[in-house]
């Protein structure tokens, strides 16, 4: 293990890091105060090209584009920077008591720091992830449960990071005389330590905190013991993982002008090694740029036996063979293309039980295991099967009024070989498909107003109100901009101050804004509504509460107020000091019950601006985002009016002034397909639905959206598109009967398309359901005595239908207004009922009162006016 030792200038060197492009080694000695840096040629330490003293113990130090990150035993947690002269470059406040060590990762541009806090388990030995390239934001900690279990805080842990170990970069040494290699990654949100290997230093060092660090073959371990600090020697030890100094590449880099091509001769020497199997990553770099790469397995069997494997890759369908086509296996970073007649070979493969993969596009990635257990050739060949997405329908379109909702049947078929795995999701059109806290739009109002005094923001029917001060002179005014940003008009504000309306807000019907403590309703065209004089200490930021009927108010140092629509002021919310508001927005149905959003400056060094939101109910405050953008926050106001789909957050952001407006949540409930995910067998199909709802969305708006379905089938992707017209008034729409066993009083706000009733009662009369129909006029239908005198089903008109078994019959037709007026004959008829919702019997017939001598429903209650009795309740559709 030990192949080396060095000499160093000083004694008690805790700190080490290797700077590869320079090939110095730098070292930290900490009874002397001093960091030096010692040139290295892979034999000896040629010499010191670095030697400058600080004030403070160092007991840790690593190195990265010219700085010096160095960590002082002094109570204080800093990290102090050094360029290679010994200038001060200052410090980094970890908010830990000491710094042990630190090491950077180059290629991610991260700063890793290893805490100590005496007294302190929960956060001693602590790693702290710095981001260098984003002003040393601390982006993430990973506990000291998470990689090592140590029983108390003795322990003093050095780490260094390998940027030659792709199988873990972080080395940590200390812990009970070991060196422990781990592989530090980020897995979505969480942080993963995992340990890869460890070994003894005791035959190496007889204490067991050490410095230690990689030179891209071994690794480096100082020694520092209080009782030995006469000695300044470093140890060059094996880590145990085996170098590549037997594969080499020539050239090792250069260029390739376009369509040409190049050699490169990749030699293996077996050179001193014993026999067995070697294995690397040969990893070519294109452009400078790390996401850019082609990585190659080698693999080197030396004295070993070796087995060689061949097989033909065919499409069962037809019978041919499957030509370029990738077949790729587990063990090795190894794959191969098959050739014009479906041909592929691995030579010389180590003896073990291997998994390989078959894929191409448009075909089911195919898996065979086979166990290459001697000497000797073998045949694994393949079937690749397919499968086929075939809708039987891929546009739906409808309109419905609102709140209805209708579900679509249709079929997807598998024409194909092998079973069709899927799964869908449902994506809107246009940006409304973004991401939560994504930026909509960014614009600069201020440049487009000639206005630096932009202050509040409302939306209105997808148009922008912002308030301005005109830059101080003359009058404040209200601009509005559309939904890209462009100034369409303008109007005065009602006021005239330095300032004017520092925040807007909309209660439904006016738009909202103080000056001083007098709150101006107004409408969109800019004419003054109602005023409000209101006794809350400030107004500054406002926001009207649906929820409560009530106005939100603060100043940016303030508590919240609220007050009623009189101006009279209620409860206030206390806000913590470090808060300082500049906005305030309602959001209704916020997922938490936090329903107040509050536009306020960043608490961190680094964020201008952040929002919390807060329960009304208990004063509650949370912090929702840091916001990723420059400026100072004005008003806010979150709204479903930028388009139908989107919930949003618009905000002016300050200096320049600019309208920002970010993505809550995007609407998708109105169309739901089921099943969402599943299997389909070769040669059959099922059955899916379709379900378009109209509840709660706007009138007269088309909304479109798509299914989006991922499969293994062929073309991977199948999208079936989605547009719902919400619409009211005299459309085509359907109209759903529920009808009872026994006699049923009925009637439809639609003329339907077919209005024959032997055609309208087709199915009831198929499934043996209908008995009799009848109309006001004595006509009836009796399906069971083929005979049928209705003249037909009219809008105005209503029916008796008597049924053997409850059931639904479902109308199409034109819909008709609900104050479409219906003639009315001297005496009896059944007669229609239009409104989509209930009235009173006695309200919804008061037009005909002087007129009507008695109104009866299906159940026997009755309205007669002269004697000012009704037991009928509400008049409802259907």
């Amino acid at each position: 293990m030990l192949n080396d030792e060095m000499v160093l200038d000083y004694y008690y060197c805790l700190g080490l890091d290797w700077d590869p492009e320079t090939e110095v080694m730098w070292a930290s000695h900490a009874m002397d105060q001093r960091i030096c840096g010692y040139a290295y040629n892979g034999e000896e330490i040629t010499e010191t090209v670095a030697d400058f003293r600080v004030a403070a113990i160092i007991v840790g130090c690593a190195h990265y584009d010219g700085i010096l990150y160095a960590c002082k035993w002094d109570g204080q947690g800093h990290i102090f920077r050094y360029d290679e002269e010994g200038e001060d470059l200052g410090d980094l406040n970890t908010g830990y008591p000491y710094i042990m060590d630190v090491a950077v990762d180059d290629e991610q541009e991260y700063l890793y720091a290893i805490a100590y806090a005496p007294g302190d388990m929960d956060r001693c030995f602590d790693i702290i992830i710095y981001d260098i390239a984003n002003d040393y934001e601390d982006i993430a900690t990973i506990p000291n449960a998470d990689y090592v279990d140590l029983p108390n805080d003795q322990y003093r842990l050095r780490i260094t990071w390998a940027p030659e170990h792709e199988e873990g970069h972080f080395w940590i040494s200390g812990n009970e005389f070991m060196a422990q290699q781990f592989d530090i990654r980020q897995e979505d949100d969480e942080w993963v330590c995992e340990l890869i290997q460890e070994f003894s230093m005791e035959d190496v060092t007889d204490v067991s905190s050490f410095g230690i660090a990689h030179d891209g073959e071994n690794l480096w371990v100082s020694t520092a013991n209080a009782e030995q600090q006469n000695d300044n020697t470093v140890f060059i030890v094996d880590d145990g993982i085996v170098e590549t100094g037997w594969f080499t590449a020539d050239p090792e880099e250069g260029q390739i002008a376009g369509g040409e091509d190049a050699t490169i001769n990749i030699t293996a020497a077996a050179g001193e090694f014993e026999a067995g199997e070697y294995e690397l990553i040969a990893r070519i770099q294109l452009d400078d740029d790390a996401e850019t790469r082609i990585d190659i397995a080698a693999v080197m069997i030396i004295d070993d036996p070796v087995a060689q494997l061949t097989g033909t890759v065919t499409d069962p369908a037809t019978d041919e063979p499957v030509e370029d086509a990738t077949v790729s296996m587990d063990y090795y970073l190894m794959e191969r293309i098959t050739d014009d007649e479906g041909g592929y070979g691995f030579a010389d493969l180590p003896l073990r039980e291997y998994e390989f993969t078959v894929t191409k596009p448009d075909y089911i990635p195919a898996v065979e295991s086979i166990d290459l257990d001697e000497e000797g050739e073998f045949e694994l060949n393949f079937d690749l099967l397919h499968s086929e997405f075939t809708p039987s329908q891929d546009e739906f379109e409808i309109s419905l009024e609102p709140d209805l909702e209708y579900t679509i049947d249709f079929d997807v078929a598998n024409g194909g070989t092998g079973t069709l795995v899927y799964s869908s999701q449902r994506r809107l059109l246009g940006n409304a498909n973004a991401d939560p806290w994504d930026i909509r739009i960014d614009t600069n109002a201020e440049e487009a107003a000639q206005d630096n005094q932009l202050n509040g923001l409302v939306v209105v029917d997808g148009m922008f109100y912002v308030s301005g001060g005109n830059n101080g002179d003359d009058a404040n005014k209200i601009y509005v901009f559309n939904g890209d940003g462009q100034l369409q008009r303008e109007f005065d504000q009602f006021h005239e101050s330095r300032y004017g309306m520092r925040d807007l807000t909309w209660d439904g019907s006016l738009i909202w804004g103080a000056d001083g403590t007098t709150l101006y309703g107004f409408n969109t065209d800019g004419e003054l509504v109602e005023t409000v004089e209101g006794q809350a200490r400030s107004y500054r930021s406002l926001t009207w509460d649906p929820d409560h009927e009530l106005f939100w108010s603060a100043d940016v140092t303030t508590d919240i107020f609220s007050t009623d629509p009189e101006g009279n002021e209620g409860d206030r919310i206390e806000v913590p000091d470090e808060i300082r508001i500049y906005g305030l927005s309602y959001w209704a149905d916020d997922p938490d019950g936090y329903c107040l959003y509050v536009f306020s400056r960043g608490e961190r060094e680094g964020v201008d601006i952040q929002v919390n939101k807060v329960n009304v109910e208990d004063g509650d405050m949370v912090l929702v985002r840091e916001l990723g953008v420059d400026g100072r926050p004005g008003g806010i106001n979150i709204t479903n009016q930028y388009d139908v789909y989107s919930q949003v957050l618009a905000g002016i952001v300050q200096s320049p002034d600019r309208i920002v407006v970010w993505q809550l949540e995007a609407r998708r409930d109105w169309f739901q397909i089921d099943p969402e995910a599943g299997q389909i067998a070769a040669g059959e199909s099922a059955g899916f639905q379709l379900t378009l709802d109209a509840t709660g969305l706007p009138v007269d708006n088309t909304f479109e959206g798509e299914v989006v379905f991922t499969h293994d089938g062929v073309g991977g992707e199948t999208i079936l598109s989605a547009t719902l017209d919400v619409v009211e008034g005299e459309v085509h729409t359907f109209r759903d009967l529920d009808l009872g066993i026994g006699w049923n009083l009925v009637s439809a706000n639609l003329q339907p398309d077919d209005e024959d009733v032997e055609v309208i009662m087709s199915d009831l009369v198929d499934a043996g359901l209908l008995i009799m129909m009848k109309d006001g006029a004595g006509h009836f239908y009796r399906p069971d005595h083929e005979f049928n005198n209705i003249p037909g089903w009219y809008v105005d008109q209503g029916y008796q239908v008597k049924m053997r078994d409850a059931a639904r019959l479902r109308l199409w037709g034109m819909s008709v207004l609900r104050d479409e007026p219906i003639d009315l004959e001297q005496g009896w008829q059944i007669v229609s009922y239009y409104p989509r919702f209930p009235v009173e019997a006695t309200l919804a017939l008061s037009g005909i009162e002087d007129h009507l001598l008695i109104a009866k429903d299906g159940f026997g209650n009755f309205y007669v006016p002269s004697w000012d009795f009704s037991n009928m309740g509400e008049m409802c559709e259907g």
